[in-house]
């Protein structure tokens, strides 16, 4: 018996940490794959090869179910993010659908994989000039009363604005962005009576500057992956303790009936 509980002490000891170290290095491998795929799947689409792309998502899609709960992490919240983007681009790619409309898909799946994996620089920031250029445009149409402008700038900036914002609800604080998001609508709601009120100009340059600060506000980022370890390892310390407690206790009761023989 005595023999029996040391060897399974010896055997937490050991091999706990080395099972956690290769869960560890086996999640970044992962986060490799899952990366490559995402970045290989844009590239087909941005080149035309959709039957390349379609196949390396149906690939990335088994790959996800497997890995993003268990090894990756990944929450409902942003699993469900992922898994928006990815079956909007699946359900399109075999489609007879403009080729512009399956690279803004491609690209808002390739920009949320990202912002899950990136921690400092996500693709989605360098896009900010992009988004807040045509804004700048449409305030300055309705300054000048030029609805013409005003409608098309407003087009292009709900282009980008729709292509970031899967990454932006992985990244974001929740209640800024719902904020934000509440105030876009509002501006494309009243894109036709836009130019008729002159109070609107406020609007949108309040808008503008909400939009300005989600591009310096930091990010959030899911911390169940960090928990899982920290649980996994306090729970296996936790098992070696009573195991070592129970040794001792099982010393302790030898040394006692040892004594009374």
């Amino acid at each position: 018996m005595k023999n029996r509980i040391m060897l399974l002490l010896c055997l937490a000891l050991i091999v706990f940490p080395i099972h956690s170290f290769a869960k560890e290095k086996s999640s970044d491998q992962v986060w490799h794959q899952i990366s490559d795929l995402s970045d290989s799947i844009f590239q087909n689409v941005d080149n035309h090869q959709y039957e390349l792309a379609l196949k390396d998502l149906n690939q990335f899609k088994k790959d996800w179910s497997k890995y993003s709960e268990t090894v990756l992490g990944v929450s409902e919240d942003n699993d469900e993010v992922i898994e928006t983007t990815m079956n909007n681009l699946i359900n399109i790619l075999d489609k007879e659908v403009a080729d512009n409309e399956k690279r803004q898909k491609a690209v808002e799946f390739r920009l949320s994989i990202d912002a899950l994996e990136s921690n400092q620089d996500p693709l989605w920031k360098g896009l900010k000039g992009q988004l807040l250029t045509p804004f700048e445009k449409m305030e300055e149409a309705v300054k000048q009363g030029n609805g013409i402008t005003f409608q098309y700038e407003l087009n292009k900036f709900l282009d980008v604005y729709e292509m970031i914002y899967p990454a932006m609800l992985i990244d974001v604080n929740q209640h800024e962005l719902t904020l934000v998001n509440d105030e876009v609508n509002t501006v494309s709601n009243n894109r036709i009576t836009m130019m008729q009120n002159k109070n609107k100009g406020n609007q949108l340059n309040k808008t503008y500057q909400d939009l300005n600060q989600l591009f310096s506000n930091k990010m959030k980022k899911p911390i169940q992956q960090q928990l899982f370890w920290a649980v996994f390892i306090i729970g296996g310390l936790t098992v070696i303790t009573l195991i070592y407690v129970s040794w001792r206790k099982y010393k302790g009761q030898v040394r006692k009936s040892n004594n009374l023989n």
